[in-house]
């Protein structure tokens, strides 16, 4: 037993029976003289409302993990997920005993029976036996090595058929942007490969950043998630062992460490010392970067006439970052402090001192604070600890303060006692590698009892998101609105939420929601003359977060509002839909969902949409629907002429479409939470948990999902049947628009030719003619028999010079072009409503050849 178990030395011994009656107080949750914080004993029970099962599946003959294994369960539950890049698994059932079979292609499956007990994690580690006669084992993926140097690779090759090894060759593979070694020879087992230098591991970082639209024409902080950093310095190589049996592959990495480029951060201006920084500058032809530090720093700029220098800041203080002679960022950096220290009645961390968030008791952030603290933010680490089997060093990464940085950045890996902690046999499993943590109940108030240095900086905290609080911008944060210490980026969030753990942030960047230029474009001044705060209330974050602040629909942002610039936006990041504050706890509740935004529905919804506004799924109604109010009998609005623009809601609840009654929603409409079943995830049965895993940021769906609630269907065959008919209506729109023309004889063009001058042409020197959307206007692209184009919004086509609106035959054409805008931009193929979209198309084809007659 640790002898800090034991009375103090000089003490006299307890008799042994008082001891076994102090143990069993202890053991039983009594508050024992142990715990200096208070706190109910070290083996206090915790409530934790989960079952789950982890493990790690590796390959029999190597000793690799398997990534890509998909976990098959019996009974259904929960979520079935696939391992990790490292082979690692992790999932969340309700209690019961389960069949798990772990299957991958080249792989004998496993199987095994476990019982899962509400409150415990269950270890489950599994061996796959590959079905390969021979085995090629390139090895272990080679990380953290220096760009330029050169690193050793070695194959090993088991023959299992009894064939003969013929010989073995190496090959790299370079992906578009990628770097490239040098490999010494690429005969034999071993191969010797020098790295590139760190300037093209750059080089290859902003050609994928640019790719991804995220190299922005604003001066700022690059965020940066761990899988940029991973990507970019990844060199990838195969080796095949050729035999008499055949040929047989292994793949392996070498990873470059690019610390020296940059770090993994959220972009804000308020950093640790020691964290390196890469910047960017707005688009221009040369570059002339300076850097005035505080006094006593060395540091200095690299790459500075590039548009994306990069610096270390060393020492506390502010650091000035000019262009062109020109002040661009002001950059403060300071020291991590974390502040918890205790725990609080309800046996969570409690955040004190006298710098700590203890002050947000008492002020306008105390409902954040007091969100977050009941959060599964700010209990992670103490609850991995104590319940969490294969909770590793590296997990600290995301669920502590300051990990990995410099020892003056003063994060938890540099307190002095962190290397004691790892060595802790108390807590930790050293016969295990890479070492894990044995959980016990009584884990964390150990630590906060002998290790309250490490515990401080434990949890989700305040400085994960805002950065370190011991540093000039914390001081300033009432005052100024601490812009250094606030950002809505997306990397805020995918620093930790990667794909290396989940892949949360890639999805978000695959997704529509992830334009940034689409973000600046619609708060631009010249943006058609439509105001800023009118398209960047749905369109960026900071103006959705605003909207919702004022709380009804029709109250307008204004034209001028200072934070909606093209150089400030951000596009629909994790912020619009989740409060990071409230970030839920699956801990404590299995079947709690992830908490979205709740705002008013029957303030911030079109009227027509509030008696049943979705669910959690009433949040993407605000943005996606139209304030339209169009039905059977809707006479043409005067000026009319802008498309329905993301009707979803309007299709789904049956509404806005000419020519059939208003209100005929769909069955989609009624499901749970609404858009949230089939975009995100489905919603489970009352009692099954809501575990987090098998969630889609992309927000897509296919039809094949449509199986999982409609099991006869075939939604391909379905959604292609009506997408052809819309189509058809396009094309019948096209046709009566094209009549109108040729009635009159001729068209003139309004403002369609250069320099917005008119353009006539008479019907037979038409080509062509299109529907096309012109983002703030439905519209035509008409053809010329010489090739000319002309894109021109239907307001603006005025067979025999007279609007299209002027006749009866042209305003049922534009009455028919909206439904089919409004078809088409709902983008469901008709699965929104299929029943909906029907008596659309039937009822404005009726009209459109009733017309024509």
């Amino acid at each position: 037993m640790d002898e800090r178990w034991s009375p103090s030395l000089g003490k006299i011994l307890l008799p042994a029976a008082i001891f076994i009656a102090a143990l069993f107080l202890l053991c039983t949750g009594c508050t024992g003289p142990g715990s200096r914080h208070g706190s109910a004993g070290f083996l206090r029970p915790v409530t934790v409302v989960r079952a789950c099962v982890a493990g790690r599946v590796t390959d029999a003959v190597t000793g690799r993990g398997v990534a890509g294994v998909a976990l098959e369960v019996e009974p259904a539950g929960g979520v079935h997920p696939v391992t990790n890049q490292d082979g690692s698994y992790y999932a969340e059932f309700p209690d019961g005993t389960y069949r798990m079979r772990f299957a991958r292609q080249g792989y004998r499956p496993a199987e095994f029976t476990v019982p899962l007990t509400l409150g415990e994690t269950v270890a489950r580690d599994v061996m796959l036996e590959p079905t390969a006669p021979v085995i090629v084992d390139a090895g272990r993926t080679v990380t953290d090595a220096t760009p330029g140097s050169t690193v050793t690779l070695r194959a090993t090759v088991t023959m299992r058929d009894g064939s003969t090894l013929k010989g073995i060759r190496w090959a790299m593979q370079v992906e578009e942007g990628g770097v490239a070694g040098r490999l010494s020879g690429t005969d034999g087992p071993v191969v010797r490969v020098t790295l590139p230098p760190l300037a093209a591991y750059k080089e290859t970082l902003l050609y994928h950043l640019g790719q991804e639209g995220r190299l922005l024409d604003r001066w700022m902080v690059m965020g940066l998630v761990p899988s940029d950093l991973r990507r970019a310095g990844r060199l990838a190589f195969s080796v095949t062992a050729e035999t008499t049996s055949g040929n047989y592959t292994d793949n392996v990495d070498i990873i470059a460490d690019l610390r020296p480029l940059a770090a993994p951060g959220p972009g804000l201006r308020n950093v640790a010392i020691g964290a390196p920084l890469l910047l960017n500058g707005r688009e221009q032809a040369t570059y002339a970067w300076t850097l005035t530090p505080p006094d006593g720093s060395q540091a200095t700029l690299r790459d500075a006439a590039t548009r994306t220098p990069s610096f270390t800041p060393d020492m506390k203080g502010t650091y000035t970052v000019s262009e062109g002679g020109v002040p661009r960022l002001m950059i403060v950096a300071g020291r991590w402090m974390g502040v918890v220290g205790a725990r609080d009645e309800e046996l969570r961390p409690r955040w004190v001192g006298r710098e700590g968030c203890l002050c947000h008791y008492n002020d306008a952030l105390t409902p954040r604070f007091n969100a977050w603290r009941k959060s599964g933010h700010a209990e992670i680490f103490q609850q991995c600890l104590n319940t969490v089997f294969r909770y590793e060093e590296r997990c600290f990464t995301c669920h502590t303060v300051g990990f990995g940085g410099t020892p003056s950045g003063a994060g938890i890996s540099a307190v002095p006692a962190y290397e004691a902690f790892l060595k802790e046999p108390l807590i930790w499993d050293h016969g295990k590698s890479p070492p894990l943590v044995t959980p016990k109940l009584g884990n964390y108030d150990y630590l906060l009892d002998y290790y309250p240095d490490v515990a401080r900086r434990a949890n989700v905290q305040c400085e994960n998101c805002h950065g370190p609080n011991n540093s000039a911008a914390h001081k300033t944060m009432k005052k100024s609105g601490a812009p250094e210490r606030i950002a809505h980026h997306a990397e805020v969030c995918g620093v930790c939420h990667d794909e290396s753990i989940e892949p949360s942030y890639r999805q978000w960047l695959a997704s529509n929601h992830a334009n940034y230029h689409l973000a600046a474009e619609t708060v631009a001044p010249e943006r058609g003359g439509r105001p800023a705060g009118e398209c960047g209330r749905c369109h960026t974050a900071q103006g959705f977060l605003a909207w919702l602040d004022r709380g009804e629909r029709a109250a307008p942002l204004g034209a001028n509002t200072p934070f909606l610039t093209p150089e400030k936006v951000d596009p629909v990041t994790c912020i619009v839909c989740h409060d990071p504050h409230d970030a839920g706890n699956s801990f404590r509740s299995g079947t709690d969902k992830v908490p979205i935004r709740a705002p008013d529905a029957t303030r911030m919804q079109p009227p027509a949409l509030r008696d049943a506004p979705g669910g959690r799924g009433a949040l993407c109604i605000i943005c996606h629907s139209t304030d339209d109010a169009i039905g059977a009998n809707t006479a043409l609005p005067p000026g009319f002429g802008t498309p329905p623009h993301a009707p979803q809601g309007d299709v789904t609840r049956g509404i806005n479409a000419f020519f059939v009654e208003r209100g005929k929603p769909g069955s989609h409409a009624r499901i749970e939470d609404g858009c949230i079943w089939c975009h995100v995830k489905p919603v489970p049965k009352a009692g099954q948990g809501y575990p987090r895993g098998g969630v889609s940021h992309s927000f897509k769906t296919a039809p094949r999902e449509c199986s999982r609630c409609h099991r006869e269907l075939d939604g391909e065959e379905l959604l292609a049947a009506l997408e052809t008919d819309t189509e058809k209506l396009r094309e019948e729109v096209e046709g009566a628009i094209l009549a109108e023309i040729g009635r009159a004889g001729n068209v003139t063009m309004g403002n369609a030719g250069r320099e917005g001058s008119d353009i006539s042409l008479a019907r037979n020197g038409i080509a062509s003619l299109q529907l096309v959307g012109l983002r703030q206007e439905m519209g035509a692209e008409v053809a010329d028999p010489s090739g000319g184009k002309y894109a021109v919004p239907l307001s603006r086509i005025r067979p025999g010079g007279m609007p299209l609106a002027a006749t009866g035959t042209g305003q049922t054409a534009l009455k028919a072009a909206w439904n089919y805008f409004l078809l088409k931009n709902d983008g469901s193929r008709g699965a929104h409503n299929p029943a909906f979209v029907r008596e659309v198309l039937a009822a404005t084809l009726t009209r459109l050849r009733e017309r024509e007659k």
